[in-house]
């Protein structure tokens, strides 16, 4: 062991409000101070590679200027604009060693927040750290393992800025009748969002309701986070993606030409972004689905919906604005296939073999939707009696859990909300068991498990949880046999235990709605797996 340094005389720096502190114990404590760049990306302006770059650059010149050690690491506040409240940590270390690190306040209420950083020994070390909570005085304590069984602790404390956008420090939470214990991750609130013109925010909350990031966009909402690569792709206008690094920089940015996203995008796996989109020049919207190459950036106009449900297309009108006959809102692959979700239609669509010879499959819907359309044919059948989804939203394929050839599972939010604003000829009063109001106090949205038999020619209903009614947005997700749901409408998310039983209840105080509510561990990009 190393025996225990004296204390270093406390300071603060004024502009950062950076104060410094030293714990006693048996393995060396260190302290350290800030660094501000000169180039730091504005808050309003950080969707720009030169501007990034530039802040990149300045980093990089730090780093090559100076020996940033153990003793004197580099520590910079959100360098890159990209993290409200994160702070940037390098050092080089003699010997090869892990990290991670804890942050706590003099206030109970918001707890500690602990995370691993490296789990195999380096002697080069670069991290962003999430978790300071902001307007406080956050005490952070880094622990640096050698392979000696060594150790050394960097000590700091930050009193990170005040959120930039309508985000809570703290939600406001109850308790449900399950006692299991709420799955590792942070809630990322995908889709806080403020009015339009404004400018957007994504926000990550742990399980305690304490938020832990604030990630300010455009002035379009994050749809997705999509993890690949080592970098996180997430939309930040109608028009662009943003690829960040684990440290926050954007290292690239995407354009959608002439189309307009919306909803949803997901990984192919083969090296494209599949985007659901509006063509800006087109008189309908959300019925287009395009490609986005991540080497090369180009888009290809992968399928036009339009085309493929022509005859029904022609069977539909525009409303007092737009042309929404069919407004997908979900979008999934599967072994080369595609399935989306339509919200107009309360349908969900299987377009087979969609990269290179895109054609209907099956769809899952209400048969009485589809009653003299022309496509009866392409319904699946009901294996037994329950009401199927309406409205529905955050369609997602269980890829890993295939009960047997032929067959899979898929969750999804059903709204329970019947109404197409573009075919008045369905007849939506006389289904029974659903809500056709965007307000109803009465109704109940659902949490449903699909088992689909693509060789039977049927689907069935495994599992249902009743949830808050949300008329429109709204997103469920399975994680270690938890269910992650989001009533968007009534900006509440909850948690849910493997027997279908409340964990826990958060109430977002949202401006509009949350759109989604996906949890997720980040193992393998900001932290170690």
């Amino acid at each position: 062991m190393r025996k225990k340094d004296v204390w270093a005389a406390l300071f603060c720096t004024a502009a950062l409000g950076v104060g410094l502190y030293c714990l006693w114990g048996w393995n060396r404590s260190i302290e350290a101070g800030f660094t501000v760049l000169t180039t730091q990306p504005d808050p309003q302006d950080l969707y720009d590679e030169d501007t990034q770059e530039q802040a990149d650059e300045e980093i990089e010149a730090l780093k090559e200027t100076n020996a940033y050690t153990v003793e004197a690491p580099l520590l910079i506040a959100d360098p890159y604009g990209t993290n409200t409240t994160g702070v940037y940590l390098y050092f080089e270390s003699e010997q090869p060693a892990s990290v991670s690190y804890e942050i706590s306040t003099a206030d109970d209420r918001y707890g500690s927040f602990s995370r691993t950083l490296s789990e195999t020994p380096s002697l080069d070390h670069e991290y962003q750290l999430l978790g300071m909570v902001p307007e406080q005085e956050n005490e952070v304590t880094v622990q640096i393992s050698y392979e000696d069984g060594t150790a050394d602790t960097l000590c700091f404390t930050y009193e990170a800025p005040a959120l930039r956008g309508n985000g809570e420090t703290i939600l406001e939470q109850e308790e449900g009748e399950s006692e299991a214990t709420l799955t590792d991750g942070l809630y990322a609130i995908l889709g806080n969002d403020n009015d339009s013109g404004q400018q957007q925010y994504l926000y990550y909350y742990d399980n305690d309701g304490v938020v832990r990031a604030e990630i300010p966009l455009g002035e379009y909402r994050c749809d997705r986070i999509v993890l690949e690569d080592d970098l996180m792709f997430i939309s930040v206008e109608e028009d662009k993606i943003a690829a960040l690094d684990a440290l926050g920089q954007v290292v690239r940015l995407y354009d959608t030409g002439a189309y307009s996203m919306h909803h949803d995008f997901i990984s192919d796996g083969e090296g494209n972004l599949l985007i659901l989109a509006s063509r800006d020049d087109a008189q309908t919207v959300e019925d287009q689905i395009i490609a986005l190459d991540l080497d090369s950036g180009a888009i290809t106009a992968q399928l036009d919906m339009g085309e493929m449900l022509s005859a029904y297309r022609a069977q539909t009108s525009a409303d007092d604005t737009d042309w929404d006959w069919l407004h997908l809102n979900a979008i999934q692959e599967k072994d080369g296939d595609i399935l989306v979700s339509s919200r107009e239609t309360s349908t969900i669509i299987c377009i087979e073999d969609f990269m290179d010879d895109p054609h209907l499959d099956y769809m899952i819907a209400d048969e009485r939707i589809w009653a003299d359309s022309g496509y009866e044919d392409l319904l699946l059948t009901q294996s037994e009696a329950f009401k199927p989804q309406y409205g529905q939203h955050s369609l997602t394929c269980l890829e890993d859990d295939e009960p047997g050839d032929g067959q899979y599972e898929m969750i999804l939010f059903d709204n329970n909300l019947g109404i197409s604003t573009s075919n008045t000829d369905i007849p939506w009063s006389t289904f029974e068991g659903l809500s056709t109001s965007g307000s109803d106090e009465n109704g109940t949205s659902h949490y449903y498990k699909y088992l689909v038999d693509e060789e039977a020619g049927t689907y069935t209903l495994l599992e249902s949880i009743d949830l808050p009614y949300s008329a429109y947005v709204s997103s469920v997700q399975l994680l270690d046999d938890h269910v992650i749901t989001d009533s968007g409408m009534q900006g509440v998310f909850q948690e849910y235990d493997a027997d279908g039983k409340l964990i826990r209840s958060f109430t977002v105080d949202a401006e509009n709605y949350l759109y989604r509510v996906y949890k997720y561990t980040f193992e393998g990009f900001y932290f170690s797996r």
